[in-house]
């Protein structure tokens, strides 16, 4: 690993993307936040939350492969900036408009960038490399970042930000909007880092290689599902467990509000679901030799599932 951070111009874009993570995971934790304070009752409020979790995983899932294409035919650079801008932008808008209606148009502008920002990111590595074998230590690092210490870093600036604003007499909607522009100021951080302090990552990926069309690919892996019973199992607790997941998630900030807890608490909470992911990616592999792998993936989901009841 410091065989690839010493690589300067590496440690400079991981930075960038460390930077992008954090303003990612607090972006999520202060628009679904925003979404219950622009609107009252609790069905609004249930479906403003949930809006905003769907408009987020909405344009991946439709357009991913498409923004990619794209992304590969102008240079990464200018990719990257211009995306960074736009969420700039789009993030500072937010607030000036204050309509729910904007939240959810800006946040999928915001996750259309996204779509363009990472493959041209991702394209960009391997040049930055001296070495082919690097490549997974890289990728590590991303890992470690994205769905670790951004997660942490995101969830206690957020709790420190709605604390601090209940300690000064801040509402809670002024709160949510300084952490939406602070959101705003880093990925205008990070459009400046790219264009003026990494000239490296500029030029052209090649071209991708064809691949299967979305119902193709949907149509061959459910064939091999229904025709192999432990893959059908392990899809259908798979399911199972990322709908619970999906719905703690999406009722977090309510549930948070009942507790009197407000935004701080929903920091804590959204904290607290990636320290456990990570405590358990630690000590499953170990579980994992005494106990067979079909019996540990049934006894997490049924400990999971006992846990929700104790805390509902």
């Amino acid at each position: 690993m410091r065989a690839v951070l010493a690589i300067p111009a590496f440690r400079r874009l991981w930075l960038v993307t460390s930077i992008a993570g954090v303003c990612d995971w607090m972006s999520l934790l202060a628009l679904s936040a925003l979404a219950t304070q622009l609107t009252s009752g609790y069905q609004a409020q249930s479906f403003a939350l949930g809006g905003v979790v769907a408009t987020k995983l909405l344009p991946p899932l439709l357009l991913g492969p498409v923004a990619g294409a794209l992304a590969d035919k102008f240079d990464r650079r200018r990719v990257m900036v211009v995306c960074d801008l736009l969420r700039c932008a789009l993030f500072v808008s937010i607030p000036l408009v204050g309509r729910l209606w904007w939240l959810f148009v800006a946040t999928l502008l915001i996750e259309m960038c996204a779509l363009f920002w990472i493959p041209a990111k991702d394209a960009a590595v391997p040049n930055l490399l001296r070495r082919p074998d690097q490549m997974e230590t890289a990728a590590q690092l991303a890992l470690v970042m994205t769905y670790g210490v951004s997660v942490i870093t995101a969830s206690g600036l957020f709790a420190l930000l709605s604390r601090g604003g209940a300690i000064v007499g801040a509402s809670a909607l002024d709160t949510v909007y300084v952490a939406v522009l602070l959101s705003g100021a880093a990925y205008l951080v990070t459009a400046l880092t790219v264009a003026l302090r990494i000239p490296e990552i500029s030029g052209r990926s090649d071209a991708r290689p064809a691949t299967p069309g979305v119902l193709a690919l949907i149509h061959d892996g459910a064939a091999f599902v229904a025709r192999t019973p432990l893959v059908r199992g392990l899809v259908i607790g798979i399911i199972g467990a990322f709908a619970a997941g999906g719905i703690v998630i999406g009722s977090a900030t309510l549930y948070a509000q009942s507790l009197g807890g407000g935004n701080a608490a929903y920091g804590v909470l959204f904290a607290s679901v990636f320290i456990g992911l990570a405590l358990g990616m630690g000590a499953a592999p170990r579980m994992a030799r005494r106990i067979p792998h079909n019996r540990l993936f049934g006894a997490g989901i049924v400990a999971a599932g006992l846990a929700l009841v104790l805390v509902a």
